[in-house]
């Protein structure tokens, strides 16, 4: 089981890579955003490992991390060029997870709206 999930979060460190190497942070930033929530719809197993803690396994920790260290980078860019809010943190981006796993799993046709309409709230 545990192997199964590691493997699912590996995706996480393509999708990161993919946005780190975007030369424009807001769009590194709301990109990585999309392809991790649309990622997500794809794949209702990964979105339940997200939404909650993650088994106690080194690698699937280990996946978890690489994946939260990209998105990291990608918040910290995009505040310092000024198109992020200044105060939003990677506990922020952890919260929105959560509520998206939400979105995903109840109104699952939403998610891109709602995501939408909290991007819009966070730009610097």
């Amino acid at each position: 089981m545990t192997t199964i999930f590691s493997e699912r979060l590996a995706v996480l460190d393509v999708i990161g890579e993919k946005a780190l190497a975007a030369p424009d942070p807001w769009h590194a930033f709301t990109g990585y955003l999309e392809d991790l929530y649309g990622l997500q719809i794809q794949d209702r197993g990964l979105n339940d490992v997200l939404a909650r803690d993650l088994p106690n396994a080194l690698e699937v920790i280990s996946a978890y991390h690489r994946g939260a260290g990209h998105a990291e980078t990608l918040i910290e860019r995009a505040s310092a060029a000024g198109v992020l809010r200044a105060d939003y943190s990677i506990a922020d981006m952890a919260t929105l997870t959560r509520a998206m796993a939400q979105v995903i799993r109840d109104s699952p046709g939403e998610w891109r709206r709602f995501l939408s309409i909290y991007v819009e709230g966070l730009r610097g």
